[in-house]
């Protein structure tokens, strides 16, 4: 009998590695936020969720086709509903009261994202579920239905087919424009219990058959288990938060864990901790902030940020600098 009382699961390395010097770009759903935020907090070339989150690969394979075509947002893609200006290509954190800032957020996001898009090294593709959502005055599926009353949309569950054939047309194209792309799909661990428990789970399996078999039929598209993870490896309550659907910090470092082993370059692991003591060291709270010992502490940590940027010439600390030099000019 194992004595760890669990199964511990053992990713695959991944024959290709994120270092300091591939840029990444994630879309998904908000477990895309989890990996991908931390790998920008290391100070990863990553950009994250350019539409906001986002939960349906269809929904996905859209808004990757709308960066593809390059065509930005105009005034008749807006709707408005409960006194907000929103696009039903993105998520919430989008939508304004007003029209002008909504769209011009929109659009900025947009053609930074399309300039990304084709020089990126690695897409990272979370799904979170298969059931969409269908607008039924034009058929088109929306990323967020903003609150909408349920009249106006169809609820669809994707087949395994309807997402591989529609996610290999979109890998396509993006191997003609981006040829030495490298994708990464994964299957979000949060559980979508709104659709219910058995639907949830036809719905995770789903999305976990369709990634399986466009990594079958393409070079250059891999999976990475974060879903098999919490499920399989973890598999217990104590790891969720307390709605106990989204997983809590010690399940998404797990995780982490277990992505940067198959992942990252072991090359920039070490840059990484030293990132990783600058950030702790500007989080630092101390009991009185005005002392000159915090003042020389801070002082200390500028220089640090300085002598890192030195060192590792594709680091950018701008933001942390910013932040010291505030607090040394406030204190």
């Amino acid at each position: 009998m194992s004595r760890l009382f669990r199964t511990e699961m053992d990713v695959i390395p991944s024959p290709v590695k994120l270092s300091y010097r591939e840029p990444s770009l994630w879309i998904g759903s908000c477990f895309t936020e989890n990996i991908g935020g931390w790998m920008s907090e290391m100070k990863f070339p990553a950009m994250l969720n350019p539409f906001g989150t986002i939960f349906n690969p269809a929904s996905i394979n859209q808004n990757i086709e709308l960066l593809l075509q390059g065509k930005e947002f105009k005034n008749t893609d807006m709707g408005f509903e409960n006194n907000l200006y929103f696009s039903f290509c993105h998520h919430t954190s989008f939508s304004s009261p007003d029209k002008d800032a909504c769209l011009s957020s929109i659009n900025k996001s947009f053609t930074e994202a399309a300039e990304f898009l084709v020089k990126t090294k690695f897409l990272f593709l979370t799904w979170g579920t298969a059931w969409i959502y269908l607008l039924k005055e034009t058929g088109r599926v929306v990323a967020n239905c903003h609150k909408l009353p349920d009249k106006f949309f169809e609820r669809k569950l994707l087949s395994v087919e309807d997402i591989a054939i529609a996610s290999a047309a979109v890998i396509g194209e993006l191997k003609k424009h981006n040829p030495g792309l490298q994708i990464v799909l994964t299957v979000s661990p949060v559980r979508h219990l709104k659709d219910g428990f058995v639907e949830n789970q036809v719905s995770k399996s789903t999305l976990v058959l369709a990634a399986h078999e466009l990594c079958r039929n393409f070079d250059g598209v891999y999976y990475f288990p974060a879903y098999e993870i919490v499920m399989d490896d973890l598999r217990d309550y104590r790891f969720y938060e307390d709605d106990m659907v989204h997983p809590n910090k010690q399940a998404t470092r797990y995780i982490m864990e277990k992505f940067g082993e198959a992942w990252i370059d072991p090359a920039a692991i070490p840059v990484m901790k030293e990132v990783e003591k600058i950030l702790k060291a500007i989080s630092h709270r101390p009991f009185n902030p005005n002392t000159p010992e915090h003042k020389k502490f801070q002082e200390n940590t500028l220089q640090q940020c300085l002598q890192l940027e030195k060192k590792y010439p594709f680091l950018d600390l701008q933001r942390e600098k910013e932040v010291l030099n505030r607090n040394l000019l406030n204190p």
